[in-house]
């Protein structure tokens, strides 16, 4: 599937995605308009501070339903190679979905890449298939850019919290990344990455990977990533009326996902990724050891989390690791999918291989930007 992107690419090519809209601000279900805008003008009265300080967490998650395919699968856009996408994996160790899949007659090509994908949603929320579409149209733009290159992209089905905790959602995306090794995927041709919680996962994941005395990743690509799950940075107070985040909220997808955190070893080494690498696991690895040689962050100097992420990426320089961070100005949380959400739809109606016309779906261009940069 993967080479009929980068075949449709060629051509001058150009669901409803399901994310953690709720956690983020109350994007309703079913259609419905958003209950505040995008940049908040006072937590007090917003629908996410509602969320955080009233609605239980399971109520919460019903309304986070999982994205219909048929909506992606039946589009104009992706009509020709629709039998390739959202092809399900399950395993007894973990679930997933192959978004697009690796291109058979290039699976040993060393420009034939996989994203390993870790879907946020503060490990309470959110879906493998969330962003989908935005996920197929940077798998586009990197066969558009770089001919030559393909992008198959593998997202894991996490189990979530409060049903399963800490390590658990670990040992599931170190699984995954085994599965893609198993299948006669070099690991010189694997990107792990995510956004928000996600993100945090792909660290975790990392830090097994090198924790088990497996072969690197080609790369990292974090998004916004949930770098401390402790929620205190200056950077909580500072964006707290221009972020789409409810501190309320994560607090209690912590204590869901992880609780009593700090009394127990194998969890407590995934709480904090702020801390210089000795400081994880057993203490014997950096960040140079744990993080693959190149990584690439994006976060909106409106997040919440910007203080974190940025200390985080002062720490692993510091200890040898390759990080570029790139800060969006005026962006809050996970702004490239909330950015493309208004332009989905218009995208999906394009013919396949049709010309993408500016402005549409562009905040799959910075992912697509980003990615670039990993791949070298």
């Amino acid at each position: 599937m993967a080479a009929a992107i980068r075949d449709r690419a060629a051509r001058n090519s150009g669901l409803a995605a399901c994310s953690e809209a709720v956690l983020a601000v109350g994007y309703p279900a079913q259609g419905r308009s958003p209950a505040v805008s995008f940049t908040r003008v006072g937590s007090t009265d917003s629908f996410s501070y509602l969320l955080s300080a009233v609605v239980p967490l399971a109520t919460i998650k019903r309304y986070n339903a999982p994205p219909r395919n048929n909506t992606l699968l039946n589009s104009t856009r992706f009509s020709e190679i629709k039998q390739n996408l959202c092809t399900p994996v399950s395993t007894a160790k973990f679930t997933g979905t192959w978004i697009c899949t690796p291109s058979p007659d290039r699976n040993d090509s060393e420009t034939a890449f996989v994203l390993l994908w870790l879907h946020g949603g503060a490990y309470c929320l959110g879906h493998a298939l969330g962003n989908c579409t935005a996920l197929l149209r940077v798998s586009e733009l990197i066969a558009e850019k770089t001919p030559n290159t393909s992008l198959a992209i593998f997202s894991v089905e996490y189990t979530l919290g409060p049903e399963a905790r800490f390590p658990t959602q670990q040992r599931e995306a170190l699984a995954a990344y085994r599965y893609l090794l198993d299948r006669g995927i070099a690991p010189e041709r694997i990107v792990v990455g995510g956004v928000s919680a996600g993100g945090h996962l792909a660290i975790s994941c990392l830090l097994a990977v090198a924790e088990e005395g497996l072969a690197k990743p080609h790369g990292a690509f974090l998004l916004c990533p949930w770098v401390n799950l402790r929620n205190a940075s200056p950077s909580f107070q500072t964006n707290r009326h221009r972020d789409i985040l409810s501190k309320g909220l994560l607090d209690r997808c912590v204590e869901a996902v992880a609780p009593g955190a700090d009394c127990e070893p194998d969890v407590s080494s995934l709480i904090d990724f702020t801390t210089p690498g000795s400081h994880l696991g057993d203490g014997s690895k950096t960040w140079e050891d744990i993080l693959p040689v190149r990584t690439w962050v994006n976060v909106g100097s409106h997040d919440v989390f910007l203080y974190d992420i940025q200390t985080f990426v002062q720490n692993a320089s510091a200890d040898g690791a390759s990080v570029e961070l790139q800060v969006s100005p005026g962006m809050a949380h996970a702004w490239q999918f909330k950015l493309d959400r208004s332009t989905e739809a218009e995208y999906c109606g394009l013919g396949p291989g049709e010309h993408v016309p500016a402005g549409i779906m562009r905040g799959s261009e910075n992912i697509a930007q980003g990615l670039l940069r990993v791949l070298g």
